[in-house]
């Protein structure tokens, strides 16, 4: 009996080292997996700044564009007298 009763100790043993190295193997996958969930919402965050801040950058060229636009009709309108607005 005693055989038997440390064989069932080895054996429960065995299964509770087998279970937590299952358990710290699914732990790892899932840190590795919530890191790079993160990277990629942390590039995706990155990319959104950049095309913020581009658009941001093109508003001066745009409202640039614009008076140049509207001050060249001006322009235009008033060169050419009633003509220009007709």
């Amino acid at each position: 009996i005693p055989k038997r009763i440390a064989g069932v100790a080895h054996n429960f043993g065995d299964a509770v080292r087998e279970t937590t190295h299952e358990n710290v193997h699914k732990i790892q996958d899932n840190v590795q997996s919530v890191i790079h969930a993160g990277q990629s919402v942390f590039e995706a965050g990155k990319q959104y700044v950049q095309t913020g801040f581009k658009l941001a950058m093109s508003g001066p060229r745009f409202g640039a564009k614009v008076v140049d636009k509207v001050t060249n009709k001006d322009e235009s309108e008033h060169s050419n007298g009633l003509a220009g607005v007709l």
